[in-house]
């Protein structure tokens, strides 16, 4: 599924956005309070993803962790479904910097065959 998504809480870094494709809806990612580590400008980090889908079977939560490279604006995030839609499934996330102004970022979350995979 496709997401486009910016910043609402910078303290907290917490991002509203919408997501298109499959689970087409609502989302809130944000940070994993304490794994946030900006000290080079490759940050690491783990957010939780809040997929709210019109249809409400398809809605699900995931955790992930991964990077954001402060130089190019690409990140890329591994984790699962942690509940609702794919439970347990794996999940892959793409993502790039598209307004700096705005802290907006577009991409893709993917959920990937196996363990979970319902549908």
């Amino acid at each position: 599924m496709t997401f486009e998504k910016h910043l609402v809480d910078p303290a907290a870094l917490v991002f509203n956005g919408t997501t298109g494709g499959a689970a087409k809806g609502t989302l809130v990612s944000r940070l994993v309070p304490g794994t946030l580590d900006a000290s080079t400008p490759v940050w690491r980090f783990a957010f939780e993803w809040d997929v709210t889908a019109k249809a409400p079977s398809k809605s699900f939560v995931a955790i992930t962790t991964g990077t954001f490279d402060t130089t190019t604006g690409a990140v890329i995030m591994e984790g699962s479904v942690v509940s609702g839609w794919h439970v347990g499934a794996p999940v892959h996330e793409e993502g790039q910097l598209i307004d700096a102004s705005t802290f907006t970022f577009a991409g893709e979350i993917v959920i990937l065959p196996g363990r979970g995979d319902d549908d």
